[in-house]
């Protein structure tokens, strides 16, 4: 056996077909194609996610309508995600980049129409991190009280709290185990720093 026959032996290469990546991981396949068995079953699945970003955004955008876009990808609390060239990137600041071009340094891109899947262009618009929060709350979609999911306190429950611990019967301690909760959450309610909207 020759010099180069060794070496074209040693020498392996990705066993899919048209594939020469020779940094062979397991069972034979490169690393993306190993990756592709893995999360798919088969390495020599073509996965949709190709082509510019353009072309991927808005073939996921139903713009037939006249009022919202709305994304019908993957979502990410609520905002449309997709993949490229590796990384995660939201929709509707594609949208704004590809139709109005880059957003400068820490702007954000804001909905008018407070649809988070929607990626019309005209629906979107520039503004602060601070822009954004006095948006919301202008617009009323802060949940706080009661309407947190995790909340264990009600409104009355706050009220009795803090008049509780006003007249001294109780202390923070004794009021968090009355209510089931810890006495961080009763000092934090006593101090008006959760619950300000309840008096």
């Amino acid at each position: 056996m020759s010099t180069s026959d060794c070496i074209t032996k040693a020498r392996r290469v990705c066993k899919v077909p048209d594939c020469d990546d020779s940094e062979i991981v397991s069972n034979g396949w490169c690393d993306k194609h190993y990756r592709r068995w893995r999360k798919h079953g088969d390495p020599n699945i073509t996965l949709r996610h190709t082509g510019p970003l353009p072309e991927r955004l808005w073939t996921r955008v139903d713009s037939t309508k006249n009022g919202c876009w709305p994304w019908s990808g993957n979502t990410l609390r609520g905002y449309g995600r997709l993949r490229f060239q590796n990384r995660d990137h939201i929709a509707h600041r594609v949208a704004w980049e590809l139709t109005y071009g880059p957003i400068p340094d820490g702007m954000c891109v804001l909905h008018r129409c407070d649809n988070p899947p929607c990626c019309n262009p005209k629906h979107l618009f520039l503004g602060t991190q601070q822009d954004n929060i006095d948006d919301r709350d202008h617009k009323g979609r802060t949940t706080r009280g009661e309407g947190v999911v995790i909340s264990v306190l009600t409104k009355e429950d706050v009220r009795k709290i803090r008049s509780s611990y006003a007249q001294g019967g109780y202390t923070q301690k004794a009021l968090a185990e009355i209510y089931g909760v810890d006495r961080t959450t009763v000092s934090r309610v006593i101090q008006l720093k959760t619950w300000r909207h309840i008096l």
